[in-house]
């Protein structure tokens, strides 16, 4: 049981033991705490609901979000955790949309770089390892074809050409030019 304000003066005005003595409380000003106490558990308890909507792990609905509605969940989820990763959060509205600036003007100019000069560059590395591995460039074709063209010539001046032989030359052609 707490004393009321008149035995705490008493008390206090006795000069008696000082543990026995208790504050004299002020009702406004404990309504006026508990307000405090209460604006910022609200505050802190809306932080930490906008925080755990962000990071995915509270709901905001059924959970019945359209595609396009769990991307741009998603997409705010990614912009949060670089946010947060690259304390972004502590910079202000400019100094954020010069580093945007920045990020975007890097990446976008990669990107250019990558499809405009890549496929060049894969396919020059491309000829150069077949060159190693396979020596002079030789083509193939061009050489099966003398050979099946001088046999069927050949083949022709000693009378012994038959459209068999003509058929299997082509198929041949065809096939060298298939590899």
């Amino acid at each position: 049981m707490r004393p009321n304000t008149a035995d705490a003066e008493e008390i206090l005005s006795k000069g008696e033991n000082r543990r026995h003595a208790v504050e004299i409380e002020r009702p406004d000003e404990k309504r006026q705490q508990k307000k405090q106490n209460d604006d910022l558990q609200l505050m802190y308890a809306a932080q930490q609901r906008s925080h755990y909507i962000a990071m995915g792990k509270l709901e905001t609905d059924n959970g019945d979000l359209s595609l396009l509605g769990r991307f741009s969940k998603w997409l705010k989820l990614k912009i949060y955790q670089f946010e947060a990763t690259y304390t972004l959060t502590m910079f202000s509205s400019a100094e954020k949309f010069v580093f945007y600036s920045i990020l975007f003007l890097l990446t976008s100019l990669t990107m250019i770089a990558c499809f405009l000069y890549l496929p060049h560059h894969i396919a020059f590395i491309a000829n150069r390892a077949w060159f190693y591995v396979h020596g002079d460039n030789v083509d193939v074709v061009e050489r099966t074809m003398e050979a099946v063209s001088e046999l069927a010539s050949a083949k022709l001046a000693a009378g012994q050409a038959t459209s068999t032989s003509f058929t299997v030359a082509e198929k041949t052609v065809s096939i060298v030019r298939e590899l």
